[in-house]
């Protein structure tokens, strides 16, 4: 792409002077007012409208500046993702031009991108959180490519992190129980909502956000119950799903049973009806106080209070010995299998074993009352 250049064209002199440009993406021929007829106006008009244009990413890439792009990116790519992804790639991006140095799109490279990962190590960040970084750096590079701003793509070198299984643990009942004594005490007036939302993600495996969001019926929100079918479910609407995509997923036979007992008068928007000074309490807040409560309680997760999402493995793990993966797998609405399939690797391996001897003794009994049943078959065949 070249950089644009705008000209004053006079149209008549009834008519203001124009600001003519050619679009450098599709080619065509644009003309604004300058709103004057006065041509030195109309001149300054066009040298300010040609470096807006050229600033927001319409330029020569040798000559395009490293904030130009990344505001390109977040206007054509960034805005059609989730929120929480365009926020961890704007700290990204910012990051690498400020520890690198970076001033123009043509300084990136296979050595800018090492000096980075170096760079975020200095800062004592842990190698999950570099890769992190990389991967969304990458990402933004990548679309560069694509779109013709970047002309060889850089080498991403990703550190080789340790195949870890799960961040934390299940929480156990107990711990559960621990955790619903300490919400008593630290929140007493809204306490009956707190316990309520504590049992919900403990029963339905939700994520905190999802839990928030979780309505009575589909005016309420976009994740709501239905019971109108044979068997209750919650509806997920894209626009609330980690996938981004519509999902229905059975309720479990638990949960339903303990949502059934809730009074008919209070099954009204929200399910969770956690509520600050100014109204709905954000997400954070809600995380914040959980976590808080959790020390209080004294339930500690890798030297650290346990949170909603520890909640959440309690539900995976509790589940996984009775399902197959591919069930547990929709359940949990994780995109790949190998999420799934660390619940069921770390299963406490006491209750592993229970599961393996029952089905042992299991095939045991079958084995012996089959040979009894052939055995009496024979024996009525000889007559005996």
């Amino acid at each position: 792409m070249r950089e644009v250049r705008v000209k004053v064209i006079d149209y008549g002199p009834h008519r203001n002077l124009m600001l003519v440009y050619r679009d450098p993406i599709n080619g065509k021929r644009v003309a604004r007012s300058a709103g004057t007829r006065d041509l030195r106006q109309a001149a300054k008009r066009a040298v300010e409208l040609e470096r807006e244009i050229n600033a927001t990413g319409f330029a020569d890439p040798a000559k395009m500046t490293w904030g130009a792009f990344v505001e390109r990116y977040d206007r054509d790519k960034l805005a059609s993702l989730a929120a929480r992804t365009q926020q961890q790639s704007r700290i990204t991006l910012d990051l690498f031009g400020r520890l690198v140095g970076i001033q123009k799109l043509s300084q990136v490279s296979s050595e800018a991108v090492t000096l980075f990962a170096r760079r975020l190590r200095e800062r004592g960040q842990r190698e999950a959180t570099v890769a992190k970084n990389l991967r969304h750096l990458k990402a933004a590079i990548r679309w560069g490519h694509r779109m013709g701003l970047i002309p060889r793509l850089p080498t991403f070198e990703m550190p080789k992190l340790p195949r870890k299984q799960m961040k934390g643990r299940p929480i156990t009942r107990e711990e559960v129980e621990r955790m619903l004594a300490a919400a008593k005490r630290i929140r007493p007036k809204d306490y009956r909502e707190w316990r309520r939302l504590i049992i919900g993600l403990y029963l339905t495996g939700l994520r905190l956000g999802e839990a928030l969001e979780l309505a009575w019926d589909r005016s309420a929100g976009n994740i709501w119950l239905d019971f109108t079918g044979p068997r209750p479910v919650m509806r997920f609407l894209a626009e609330a799903q980690k996938s981004r995509s519509d999902d229905v997923v059975p309720l479990t036979p638990d949960f339903a049973k303990w949502i059934g007992r809730l009074p008919e008068a209070e099954r009204r928007g929200k399910v969770f009806k956690i509520r600050g000074r100014g109204g709905p309490m954000c997400g954070y807040e809600v995380s914040k106080i959980l976590t808080t409560i959790a020390k209080k309680a004294g339930v500690f997760v890798n030297d650290r209070p346990a949170g909603a999402h520890d909640l959440r493995r309690s539900f995976a793990t509790r589940w996984a010995p009775r399902l197959a993966p591919a069930v547990l797998q929709k359940l949990m609405r994780h995109a790949s299998i190998t999420t799934t399939m660390k619940y069921y690797v770390d299963l406490d391996s006491q209750q592993l074993a229970e599961v393996l001897w029952r089905s042992r003794s299991g095939r045991r009994r079958r084995k012996s009352d089959n040979t009894t049943d052939n055995t009496a078959r024979e024996r009525e065949k000889r007559g005996e």
